[in-house]
């Protein structure tokens, strides 16, 4: 009987630190070794290569044994998440031990990974969530380009498939807990998406239509991304069964796979108005990887004195102490302040519809004890900053089954509105102050920008009233103070 392998590389952090980091790229991969174990994948036929243990040696070793053991009529998966280079319009994967002045010396050639499939006798299906990096290696060698070479790919043999989540200098978008691209694979995967048999034909056709919805919905500052498929036939990649997440089996929220809490705010400011623009400077006129890249050097300053003024307000509000306390400027246009209770960030991205306007995008999270943002000391510190109250999950919910439990209940005073692709929904309250959005990732709680931060939670609170039976919000981490 025909076998599936899978061979799943992520780097997210790399040996030589002046690599850049990708984003969520160990939680991607392992998510999706997830549920190909859940689709009856063999332990045995499932190898996970992260972060140090991705050297070039033991990648090109794991390809090499595959090619060689694999009989035909089984397939193999190989998933790369991770950065990648060009050179002369050839693309390099770049393994844990990529030395940034050599990327390409110390890369993984993907003419020869191809190569080396397509002289064995099984099938094979390449992923690769590889984007132009947005913070190339200042000592990047002048010969590689910090991005993918998208002629390449389709001069590649026909005998596998590739599927790219992005071409040419485009980003592969990653929002604050997952890769966009990657988690529509992994829904296809899991039988959400294209249906019991998952061909190469209908993810080519799955992917590019679902991922700018996708963007635009998970990310307050969507990025053009265009994925791309090569060689993409009849041929079966994946046969599975639809799998019920916790939120389909009881539709409501599932606060089991609650995984990040945050208080947000988003506002914009118009470019030329940066402490660092000077005559002469340009502004951006498309929200690309290098305008994005021109803007994270000059909004420095301002990030640096708003991390200074935050930090100098922690330490005087909340007396923590000096080696509690860890505070950064990032040079991707981010900056963070660490504390023993959370963590607090800013950063700046260009607006994709004004890329002359900036969205400043400022957080709270990672609470360690959600009561402290009702004190009079977090509200010294922040003010009136946050307008919004964002729970993230780790498993999409079902949005029309909880919209039906919702109208089933039909409780007084409650409107809901729900888009026609059914991914998300809006309540409004008589009487309550804030708005409501709920879709496959996030439950949001919308206040003004007046309210403070303990006026959210008590707009929480009384959701929370309202809805506890229906949603089950029991268990939501946020205790109201006695």
């Amino acid at each position: 009987m025909a076998d599936v392998h899978a061979l799943l590389i992520a780097v997210e952090s790399y040996q030589d630190a002046a690599v850049p980091a990708v984003p969520h790229a160990e939680a991607g991969a392992k998510a999706l070794a997830e549920v190909l174990r859940a689709q009856g994948v063999a332990e045995t036929n499932l190898t996970l290569l992260i972060n140090a243990a991705a050297t070039k040696t033991v990648i090109e070793s794991r390809i090499r044994q595959y090619a060689k053991k694999l009989p035909a009529g089984d397939s193999l998966l190989v998933v790369f998440v991770g950065n990648v280079v060009s050179e002369a319009g050839q693309n390099y994967l770049l393994a844990s031990d990529a030395v940034a002045d050599d990327l390409t010396g110390t890369g993984v050639p993907l003419a020869d990974l191809w190569d080396r499939l397509a002289g064995g006798k099984a099938s094979f299906v390449v992923f690769l969530d590889a984007g132009a990096m947005t913070a190339p290696p200042a000592d990047l060698d002048e010969s590689a380009d910090p991005h993918l070479a998208s002629d390449e790919l389709g001069e590649l043999s026909d005998k596998g498939v590739l599927f790219a989540a992005s071409t040419d200098d485009e980003p592969s978008a990653a929002d604050g807990s997952r890769r966009v691209w990657l988690d529509l694979v992994r829904e296809a995967f899991a039988g959400r998406a294209v249906g019991e048999k998952v061909t190469a034909s209908a993810l080519a056709e799955y992917l590019p239509r679902e991922l700018p919805r996708a963007i635009r919905k998970t990310l307050s500052n969507p990025v053009r991304q265009t994925p791309a498929a090569y060689h993409a036939d009849d041929r079966l990649i994946l046969g599975v069964k639809p799998m019920e997440s916790a939120a389909s089996a009881a539709p409501g929220v599932d606060l089991e796979q609650l995984k990040r809490v945050a208080f947000r705010a988003e506002t914009t400011q118009r470019f030329k108005s940066l402490s660092g623009f000077q005559k002469g400077n340009k502004v951006p006129d498309q929200s690309n990887a290098w305008g994005n890249k021109f803007l994270a050097k000059l909004a420095t300053t301002d990030i640096r004195s708003d991390i200074e003024e935050i930090y100098a307000a922690i330490r005087e509000h909340l007396a923590f102490k000096r080696k509690d306390l860890e505070a950064s400027t990032e040079n991707d246009g981010s900056g963070f302040i660490r504390t023993p209770m959370f963590d607090y960030t800013i950063a700046a991205r260009l607006d994709p519809a004004d890329p002359s306007t900036v969205i400043w995008r400022r957080e709270v999270s990672n609470l360690q004890d959600p009561e402290i943002v009702q004190g009079s000391a977090f509200g010294a510190v922040f003010g009136n900053t946050f307008d919004r109250l964002v729970f993230e999950f780790a498993t999409p919910l079902d949005v029309a089954g909880l919209v039906d439990r919702i109208e089933d209940e039909a409780p007084a005073g409650v409107k809901v509105r729900l888009s026609s692709d059914e991914s998300v929904c809006t309540i409004t309250l008589v009487g309550f102050a804030g708005g409501i959005t709920i879709d496959r990732e996030t439950l949001q709680i919308e206040g003004r920008q007046s309210q403070t931060t303990a006026t959210l939670i008590q707009q929480f609170f009384e959701f929370q009233r309202r809805f506890a039976s229906s949603l089950d919000l029991k268990q939501l981490p946020l205790k109201k103070a006695e």
